[in-house]
């Protein structure tokens, strides 16, 4: 299954609201590091991202899968 990069990057938008921290994106080769307080992933940018690699994204920050 796949999953849109956007409504991921909503999903970690919505994250970081519910724990009132700030969410800022650095781009940089084929990834944009997210960082949510102190928390830091990685999102691959592509339009479609694998469903495994998005669960494995919104635990690293804490949310719920």
């Amino acid at each position: 299954n796949i999953v849109k990069r956007k409504e991921l990057m909503k999903r970690l938008a919505r994250i970081a609201g519910d724990r009132r921290e700030a969410l800022t994106l650095s781009e940089g080769g084929s990834h944009t590091r997210v960082h949510i307080g102190r928390t830091v992933t990685y999102v691959p940018r592509r339009s479609e991202i694998n469903e495994l690699t998005a669960k494995t994204i919104i635990k690293q920050v804490g949310g719920r899968v």
